[in-house]
């Protein structure tokens, strides 16, 4: 229960449950379909009813909380002149483990954010002044705070620490900076999304079943999911390197029912796995 949805979901937000609110400025700066655009909060119940659909199928979750909950300055961006930081507000977060260990939910694990470097990159138009150095902080943080909810439960069977799920936008040296920066995870996550080779994700009118098979018998998605490797050995964990979403989806809908697609995902597993990826989202 993740994606670009865990730049803005919440949880029964209220005074207990208390979230800040994006800024304007912050707003401003976050991508169209993500934090505080389309905002998600759903209740408990409504999320009660998903743990009953992965019971009933004998599934866990891994379920994504919230990185842009933060103390955001009133004024300007994470870091700007004056600024100083803004530490990650689990208070939010806190409350959701809670009910889900009250509840007894399935979860595999935790993920915090989702592709870091659309936010992140001072480079960027889409910048919240955030650095590789305040990812790691964050996942200190909930690493400490699954420890803490779950403190009753035998340190091998509490839920992952999983992420940084880094991918999308601009998804080289930054987020392999924020890999390499080793941030304490139990599980090391990318994006990866390769529509036809270079092709632009989500333009339709260039996503073809001739521009997938070019992309198999090219070098691109090798590339790609290589361009993590050395960041990954990097990290002093010995944490496996798991593909947390992607590979398959386009705004085609017809070439999205296709066997090209199809052909497109097994493209993804075997070039994947000859890199040493554990495990496919």
């Amino acid at each position: 229960v993740s994606g670009t949805g865990a730049e803005n979901v919440q949880i029964d937000a209220g005074p207990h449950n208390f979230a800040p609110p994006l800024p304007a400025d912050i707003r401003g700066v976050l991508r169209p379909g993500g934090g505080g655009t389309h905002p998600f909060n759903a209740t408990f119940a409504q999320f009660d009813e998903l743990v009953d659909f992965a019971v009933a199928t004998g599934s866990q979750m891994v379920l994504g909380l919230n990185q842009l909950t933060r103390r955001w300055p009133e004024r300007g961006l994470c870091h700007a002149s004056g600024a100083g930081t803004c530490p990650w507000v689990s208070t939010n977060a806190r409350a959701w483990m809670e009910h889900n260990r009250l509840t007894n939910a399935p979860i595999l694990g935790y993920e915090l954010g989702n592709e870091p470097g659309c936010y992140m990159d001072v480079a960027r138009q889409h910048s919240t002044g955030l650095s590789a150095a305040d990812a790691v902080d964050d996942f200190r943080a909930l690493k400490a705070l699954i420890a803490q909810v779950y403190r009753q439960t035998k340190a091998g069977a509490r839920p992952l620490v999983m992420g940084p799920d880094v991918g999308g936008c601009k998804h080289g040296p930054l987020n392999a900076a924020i890999l390499a920066e080793q941030p304490p995870l139990d599980v090391l996550t990318f994006h990866h999304y390769v529509i036809g080779g270079a092709v632009a994700h989500g333009d339709p009118s260039n996503i073809n079943v001739s521009a997938m098979i070019k992309a198999a018998l090219s070098t691109t998605t090798r590339d790609l999911i290589a361009s993590y490797i050395p960041a990954w050995r990097q990290n002093a964990s010995r944490a496996p390197l798991w593909l947390g979403e992607g590979g398959t989806t386009c705004a085609n809908r017809a070439l999205q029912r296709s066997f090209a697609m199809i052909f497109n995902a097994f493209n993804i597993l075997r070039e994947g796995g000859l890199l040493g990826v554990s495990l496919f989202l």
